[in-house]
Order: C-alpha cells, then sequence, then structure tokens
C-alpha cells in the first residue's frame, strides 16, 4: 500500500505542474485503484478520459473500478446500525471508502468536530446544503443544534431528513446563521451559489484545500478569500490519499452582509 500511494503523491505533483497531462492521470488511476482507493481512481481516469477520449487503456480500467464500486456498494449497511455505529465500523481502518460514501457520507464525521459545529450553532440554526444522505446532520441534531438539510435530490433511506432543493433555494428560504457544505463537488457550483446567497456570518467549509484538491470549485474559493477569513481548522478522520479537514470561516466585517459575496 504505501509505495503505491507513494507513486500516487508522484503523479498527483506533476498533474499539478502539468493538469492536461492524460498519461499523468490515467496512470494516477490505475494506480489509485490498485492501492483500493476506487473514487479518487474513478475520478483521474475519468479526467484522463476528457483529455483522451481515446485511451483505451484508461476506459478499460475505468469499466473495471466501476464494477468494483457496485460491488462495494451493494453490500448495504444494516437496518439497525445506530450512526456513530456506522462511522466507527464502516470508516476508515474498518471499512471501504466507496461503501462509505454511498451509505453514509463523502467525509467522516468526528466527536470533535460534531460537537465544535454544535457549539458553533448554538442556539440559532445550520443550514447544509449537499447533505447527502443527511449523517452529518443526523449527528450535529444529536448533539442539540438545529438545522435543516438539503440536496438537489433526496436519497433514500436518508440518516435525516434532507430537503429536495437548491442550493439558492435553500439559502433563501432557510433563516441560518451557519452554513455547512461538506465535502461539494468541485464541477457542480453548488458552494459558490451557496456563498453567494448566504447572509449568516459562519461558514463550516469540510473537504480538503490548496493544490490537487478534489472537493470545492475555484469559484468557491475566490468567493472566500474575497469576504471571508479562516477562523479555525479541525483535524477530521480521513482516507488513504486524500486531506480532509474542517475549516471554519467568518465573514470579514462580523455580521450578516447587506448583499451576497
Amino acid at each position: 500500500m504505501a509505495g503505491w500511494m507513494e507513486r500516487a503523491a508522484q503523479l498527483t505533483a506533476q498533474i499539478e505542474r502539468q493538469p492536461s497531462d492524460a498519461a499523468a492521470w490515467a496512470e494516477l488511476g490505475q494506480v489509485l485503484a490498485q492501492a483500493g482507493e476506487l473514487e479518487a481512481a474513478k475520478f483521474a481516469l475519468r479526467n484522463a478520459l476528457a483529455l483522451a477520449p481515446g485511451d483505451g487503456a484508461a476506459r478499460e480500467a475505468l469499466g473495471r473500478v466501476a464494477r468494483l464500486l457496485a460491488a462495494e456498494v451493494g453490500r448495504g449497511i444494516p437496518e439497525a446500525l445506530g450512526p456513530w455505529e456506522a462511522v466507527a465500523s464502516l470508516g476508515p481502518g474498518r471499512g471501504t471508502r466507496p461503501h462509505f460514501t454511498e451509505h453514509c457520507a463523502w467525509a467522516v464525521p468526528s466527536r470533535e468536530a460534531v460537537e465544535r459545529i454544535a457549539a458553533l450553532v448554538g442556539r440559532d440554526r445550520l443550514l447544509e446544503v449537499g447533505a447527502g444522505r443527511g449523517l452529518w446532520a443526523r449527528l450535529i441534531a444529536d448533539a442539540g443544534a438545529e438545522g435543516v438539510a438539503v440536496d438537489l435530490k433526496r436519497l433514500a433511506p436518508a440518516w435525516f431528513e434532507v430537503r429536495e432543493q437548491s442550493a439558492r433555494q435553500a439559502v433563501a428560504e432557510v433563516e441560518a446563521a451557519v452554513l455547512l457544505l461538506c465535502w461539494p463537488h468541485p464541477k457542480s457550483g453548488m458552494a459558490s451559489e451557496a456563498l453567494q446567497a448566504f447572509r449568516g456570518d459562519t461558514v463550516i467549509y469540510v473537504g480538503e484545500s490548496g493544490a490537487g484538491r478534489v472537493t470545492g470549485e475555484d469559484a468557491f474559493f475566490e468567493a472566500l478569500r474575497g469576504g471571508w477569513s479562516l477562523a479555525e481548522t479541525l483535524a477530521i478522520p480521513t482516507w488513504p490519499g486524500f486531506s480532509d479537514a474542517l475549516y471554519v470561516y467568518r465573514r470579514r466585517g462580523g455580521g450578516p452582509a447587506a448583499g451576497g459575496t
């Protein structure tokens, strides 16, 4: 495993220098697949094919990864398993990332992270945009914080009641002091759309940051740099090859904005 991940790190550095290197993306995908990081492998192989659609080896590798992912997802989660039991028994060191992301969440919560979010919310309200099956929202609610969770598509079964709503609709309709974005897709526009419409003064982002990140679109980070200050960073459990953390941002000027950021 260590050898595969060392090679993956080398290829990632190479891609950071030359993002259009289709061969590097293809090799990274195959290396990550060998290491068992199937979601990351799928992402890399799709990038390789976007740059070089005729790469038959990459297409074949993507097919193998897709079949492996389908097998992982098919195992499901026992109905009697509680949310923290699912995290403990299916998270890093026990389960596999594809299984966890399908049935739990894209980022792994910790009790410290959940308690910190609940403390930040206090007597106000949390809005989670892109909540998936609502695992984080459920744990935060269990910790005593009021929250609303939304996503573009409602999934079943879910850990929490998740409304089927766009980011902009949710931010416009839900009065919340804290916005939570957990592993927003880098190409969906969801994170920047939510941030632009949000009127509160605290944003919690869970995911990767810096060069080579696979979460959050560029426009989201540009908006953060333009009007928000990083107040706190908290480590959370991660899968091999990923660098997730919890980031707390405060609006500069300290208070709700008069308009969008």
